[in-house]
């Protein structure tokens, strides 16, 4: 959807249109809205809300952050992937119940987040309900993550967030 089509978006899904229609790779207009971020992360670095309209409307409709495409990802993994805060937010706020749902290796949002030491995104997570104690399918909780990296900033501020043995 390019920026001056939005309003005939907003017409085509007033008036039926699937908003969560798949193309052949699964895709649904929320994932292509993430992934458009992602492929030009320099412009939406410069320009962060431009795509947050597009995800607005989408969501007014209903569409479905948990939808999974051919590679089992949701747009909720694809704006965690891509570190967009904004739309993670807005999306989240609409709909946080596969807040901990298991991806690719038992891996969770906060996971990816912690994979790729992302404080804002690990932060919104947690502030949604993401379970620090999630493990993956090799027994690796985000902490294990953060400290096997050894990235500092991120273990530290993960084990301030409530785990008591730690």
């Amino acid at each position: 959807m390019k920026y001056k089509n939005l309003p005939i978006a907003e017409i085509l899904l007033s008036n039926g249109a699937n908003v969560n229609a798949q193309d052949n790779d699964g895709h649904t207009a929320l994932h292509l809205v993430v992934d458009t971020i992602q492929v030009y992360y320099e412009f939406f670095e410069k320009y962060p809300t431009y795509c947050n309209d597009h995800i607005a409307l989408l969501l007014k409709y209903n569409a479905d952050v948990n939808i999974e495409n051919n590679q089992g990802n949701t747009p909720l993994s694809d704006a965690v992937e891509c570190r967009c805060v904004e739309p993670l937010a807005i999306m989240l706020k609409h709909n946080s119940t596969g807040i901990n749902k298991k991806y690719d290796e038992g891996e969770t949002l906060l996971h990816i987040a912690v994979r790729n030491e992302i404080i804002d995104v690990i932060q919104l997570l947690i502030d949604y309900g993401a379970d620090i104690d999630a493990k993956d399918d090799n027994g690796m909780t985000p902490i294990d993550y953060a400290a096997k990296s050894g990235n500092t900033d991120v273990f530290n501020f993960l084990t301030e967030q409530s785990v008591p043995w730690y």
